[in-house]
């Protein structure tokens, strides 16, 4: 047998004599029928209270007693646990109730117009480069490029955050933004 198996099963005979022990004694509670025998000490002089005679020897001395102030410990040994609560703020005194001003006698109110609204300036339009085009099928894919990424459109598609292909034809592309009247157009003729 290896080492490690000896010591296993010495281990597990010791196990099991720990837990036999350990049921043995382990307290039952036990029931009892109604004739319990309780002894008790009966005494030939029947004029003796019943504790009397008990403590009729007993004599209770306790040692002296040293008085020390209190010395608080060095180390809160629960401070990792237990944050003590933050002391609370002394009340702020009440201070003196401000009397109001009169009020000023009203005057007519001036009419000042609001200045219009400046149109906000609209964002540019992105620019998209033109990569090329095929025909498959009878519909047309558009390759374009736009901040170093390739996109590849159809009539219809959305791409590019929100631009959408508003029209494709053989001759040119118009993109178009929601919300936005401008137009991007692509030529998309094949130059010789």
């Amino acid at each position: 047998m290896s080492r490690q198996l000896k010591q296993i099963v010495v281990l597990s005979v010791l196990l099991v004599i720990a837990l036999g022990y350990a049921y043995l004694w382990y307290p039952r509670q036990e029931t009892v029928d109604g004739n319990v025998f309780v002894p008790r000490n009966v005494t030939t002089e029947g004029t003796l209270a019943a504790g009397d005679d008990l403590l009729a020897g007993l004599t209770i001395t306790f040692p002296p007693q040293q008085v020390r102030e209190f010395v608080p410990p060095k180390r809160d040994i629960f401070r990792p646990l237990y944050v003590p609560p933050k002391p609370k703020p002394k009340p702020k005194p009440k201070s003196q109730p401000k009397l109001k001003p009169k009020p000023k006698p009203k005057s007519k109110p001036v009419v000042v117009e609001a200045p219009k609204p400046k149109p906000k300036p609209r964002q540019p339009l992105a620019k998209f480069a033109l990569l090329g085009f095929l025909d498959n099928r009878g519909a047309r894919t558009v390759f374009l490029q736009s901040l170093g990424k390739i996109y590849l459109v159809r009539q219809g598609e959305t791409f590019f955050e929100d631009y959408y292909v508003d029209e494709l034809t053989d001759e040119l592309l118009r993109i178009k933004k929601p919300n936005d009247n401008r137009k991007i157009e692509i030529d998309l003729k094949v130059k010789k």
